[in-house]
């Protein structure tokens, strides 16, 4: 059975489940495997997740995909192989599509209230092999990717195989990580990722319409938390 929305194309589903409620804008789900599941994780009161521009494709078996109620639509290419698992928290907000690989058996969780800029990739594999040409044994082996909460990735960061970055972290524009260990509420920039500071937070406020006025009072949060 294929299923097509009026907005959205279902591939035949075969062997392969979708659980939850979903709103599908312009997107593809295609399954050519079977095994696979696409979760929605939907609150009993929730609206719908609305998947738009999306591609998830599921190649071989046994994967899944799970995806948590948003207040925005997620926008997400997804490219997932055999046994893999793919997970985006709740309420994050993605400025444009991600891209995100799972392959050779390895994972992507991300948490919860993160905010994703434009040209961003999550590669938990490089898809190609590597060899030390003395012990003919593979380097560049797959890991999977973890993204705490309330984490904000700039424009066109990469993030690759077996980077951790705990919760609060910032990664800045065209940063590239690979491997590594990002502590919470630190920053990082550049190629490779570098620390660049230690002890930082941030808001999602939108600081692009200020005035002076309102950048001084927005220069010191604890004022905020008094209402000056």
């Amino acid at each position: 059975m294929q299923i097509i929305t009026s907005m959205g194309q279902i591939s035949e589903l075969k062997d392969n489940l979708i659980i939850g409620n979903f709103g599908f804008v312009q997107s593809k789900i295609i399954f050519n495997g079977s095994g696979n599941v696409l979760i929605g994780a939907n609150s009993e009161n929730s609206a719908k997740i609305t998947l738009k521009d999306t591609t998830i494709r599921f190649h071989n078996d046994n994967s899944v995909v799970f995806v948590n109620e948003s207040v925005k639509n997620y926008s997400i290419l997804i490219e997932i192989f055999n046994n893999s698992f793919c997970y985006i928290g709740a309420n994050n907000y993605f400025d444009g599509t991600v891209n995100m690989q799972c392959s050779e058996q390895y994972n992507i969780f991300i948490g919860d209230d993160c905010l994703f800029s434009h040209g961003i990739r999550l590669w938990a594999s490089d898809a190609h092999l590597i060899y030390d040409t003395e012990s003919h044994k593979r380097i560049n082996c797959a890991k999977s990717i973890f993204i705490g909460d309330h984490v904000w990735v700039g424009l066109d960061a990469k993030i690759w195989k077996g980077t951790h970055i705990g919760s609060g972290a910032i990664l800045g524009a065209s940063a590239f990580t690979t491997g590594k260990r990002i502590p919470s509420n630190t920053a990082w920039g550049g190629n490779p990722a570098k620390l660049i500071k230690h002890g930082v937070f941030f808001l999602g406020n939108n600081a692009q319409p200020f005035t002076n006025v309102e950048a001084a009072k927005w220069s010191d949060t604890r004022l905020q938390s008094i209402g000056i």
